[in-house]
């Protein structure tokens, strides 16, 4: 008789504590403060493990476009070459590089027609630099900060992947009038021709005088760009520059 009891003693509490349990399993889940505190202490959860990914990086500029924006926040691949350069048919300066006088086909097409125009109006332009790569800007802007310093070389001269020649699609250019790289050939014919003229082959004065903000380079009259005739005759005519233009003034 013992022992039947206390095996009825022991079922008792036994049933007992399973049912407490179970109750306040429920309590927890189906109490609304309490699940709520739950999901609030999940979501905090996850929002900290955002908070520690980093900021993505800009990415590449869009090569396959006339427009593309090189510049010192937009910068090209060390290994970008374009498929399509080919060497530009027009006058060089005497003393321009055998190995830079290459432009991506359109811009060339579209260089060899400014060239013959300005002929025409009795203005005999000069090729000086086109197409540059990497390794070649490294070397000019690396010679240019021995020279003259950091400071004074990113007036003029862009880092390497920064550089407009290396999209193929920039050229540096004088006249006969003028030959020296310097602001004194914005004095020239040749220069007021260009300011005129250059947007109807798809070209536009890259960095004006009174864009310097903008551009973060010092005004340089000797280099034009190539955008096309619709994107650059908006520019020329309206003033603006490709940053604006795109409106990425970043």
């Amino acid at each position: 008789m013992k022992k039947i009891f206390f095996v009825i003693i022991t079922i008792i509490l036994l049933s007992g504590a399973t049912y407490l349990t179970d109750k306040l399993f429920l309590k927890t889940y189906s109490d609304p403060k309490i699940s709520s505190k739950n999901k609030i202490t999940k979501k905090s959860s996850v929002k900290n493990d955002n908070s520690q990914t980093t900021t993505p990086q800009k990415s590449l500029p869009d090569t396959s476009s006339d427009v593309v924006l090189v510049n010192k926040t937009h910068k090209l691949s060390k290994n970008y070459i374009p498929s399509d350069l080919r060497t530009v048919k027009v006058k060089f300066a005497s003393y321009a590089a055998s190995n830079v006088r290459k432009m991506r086909a359109n811009a060339a097409n579209a260089a060899e027609g400014l060239f013959s125009a300005a002929k025409t109006d009795g203005i005999t332009l000069l090729g000086v630099s086109c197409y540059r790569p990497y390794s070649y800007q490294e070397e000019v802007y690396t010679a240019k900060v021995k020279k003259d310093g950091k400071t004074e070389a990113d007036k003029y001269v862009a880092e390497p992947g920064s550089s407009e020649h290396q999209s193929g699609l920039a050229m540096d250019l004088l006249s006969t009038e003028y030959t020296d790289l310097d602001d004194g050939f914005a004095k020239t014919k040749a220069y007021e021709w260009l300011k005129q003229n250059c947007a109807k082959y798809g070209f536009i004065i890259r960095y004006p005088k009174e864009k310097i903000s903008i551009t973060k380079y010092d005004f340089e009259p000797w280099h034009i760009r190539y955008v096309g005739t619709a994107a650059a005759q908006d520019i020329m005519q309206k003033g603006l520059t490709l940053e604006e233009y795109l409106g990425i003034t970043d």
